[in-house]
């Protein structure tokens, strides 16, 4: 059976928690569905509750719950899956965002803080835009202004990108460290997030 890329390794289990069937998952948060994959799906009634759980090594990890919405002997479709597991598996992966933020350059004792705007966020990679110019391997600090307020975020720049405009440069990072509540508070901006009508404005990319 071929699987794209995105799909994880999950169980289809039924409500109770009854083994169904292995297979694969993804997750789409900003319309709450779940799509399990299987060599062999049982067949499930329509508006059934139904439960998908991640495996993580060998382990259970998110549980997802919802309504079958379609069901076919290699496919199964939930509706109104729970938000938070659902934002936490989106944000293994780069999110397209558009933030205005802070980056703190360090030079000896001194701070300089300088414009950015995020474009593209999740757990562990950060990429940004920014009128001022920085090195590959520099580490930097990131104050996120609001909507998503957060402080103590340190960033290594793995590579500069080139946008086609001078006054602007890319910056694809690796997070090296951030606040204690920060998966919890990004998860939960996701999930606000979710809940908006889609909007034109792209990032300044």
């Amino acid at each position: 059976m071929y699987v794209p890329r995105e799909f994880f390794p999950a169980v289809l289990k039924t409500e109770d928690g009854r083994f169904l069937a292995d297979g694969f998952a993804k997750g789409t948060l900003f319309n709450r569905t779940l799509e399990f994959r299987g060599d062999f799906v049982p067949l499930l009634q329509y508006r059934t509750r139904a439960r998908v759980v991640r495996i993580q090594n060998g382990y259970e990890t998110l549980k997802f719950e919802g309504l079958v919405y379609l069901s076919s002997p290699a496919m199964l479709r939930l509706v109104e899956v729970n938000e938070w597991e659902l934002a936490q598996t989106a944000l293994e992966t780069p999110q397209e965002l558009s933030l205005s933020a802070t980056v703190i350059q360090r030079e000896a004792s001194r701070e300089r803080g300088c414009e950015a705007r995020i474009f593209s966020l999740s757990y562990d990679k950060l990429r940004f835009t920014s009128p001022e110019t920085f090195e590959e391997g520099e580490i930097l600090g990131v104050k996120l202004d609001a909507p998503l307020s957060l402080r103590g975020i340190e960033v290594q720049i793995r590579e500069r990108i080139a946008f086609g405009q001078r006054e602007r440069t890319g910056y694809r990072c690796d997070i090296l460290a951030s606040p204690e509540e920060w998966r919890q508070r990004l998860t939960e901006y996701l999930v606000e997030l979710s809940h908006q009508p889609p909007s034109n404005d792209t990032a300044d990319a």
